[in-house]
Parts: C-alpha cells; sequence; structure tokens
C-alpha cells in the first residue's frame, strides 16, 4: 500500500481563511494523507488524526517517502478528490 504524505513547511503561506488551524501541526513534521478536496481557487487537505481542514500551500508533499513536485503529482490519470480513488 502507498503512503501518501504532507509534511508541514510552509506556516505563513496562504490566505487567511485557511491558516486556522495550523497551530495544531509541528513544523517539518509528515502527516498521512486522508482526504483531498479540490476546488477552482484552493485546495483542502484533510489529515489523518485531525477534525479539520488545512491549506495546500502549507506543505510539501510525499508518496512512500519521496517529495513530489505537488499533492496532483500522486495521481496517474488526473486527480480525484478521493485519495482512496487515487490508489
Amino acid at each position: 500500500m502507498e503512503l501518501y504524505q504532507a509534511r508541514f513547511t510552509h506556516p505563513t503561506a496562504g490566505w487567511d481563511g485557511g491558516k486556522y488551524p495550523r497551530e495544531e501541526l509541528e513544523l517539518n513534521e509528515f502527516y498521512e494523507i486522508d482526504y483531498i478536496e479540490i476546488h477552482s481557487m484552493h485546495t483542502r487537505i484533510y489529515l489523518k488524526g485531525f477534525k479539520d481542514w488545512f491549506n495546500s500551500v502549507n506543505f510539501d508533499f510525499y508518496l512512500d517517502g519521496n517529495k513530489v513536485d505537488s499533492f496532483a503529482a500522486l495521481c496517474e490519470d488526473g486527480c480525484d478528490s478521493n485519495i482512496d480513488e487515487w490508489r
């Protein structure tokens, strides 16, 4: 099974509405991705173990420990909003 992770690396990036609840995260820590919502102007990242969403611009993305250019690089045939469908 592939491991999709987000590393919290850009705490000051993003618009004000996407800044909450970043205080729950530790800088440079890896978090497993549960779900991604792709919208026309922003993307919400849901992490396992957290109730609220986070702005995708606050993270670097990894597949099986290897950094990828963006969460979209995790998709082979285009992105769906449910990461389970990417596997």
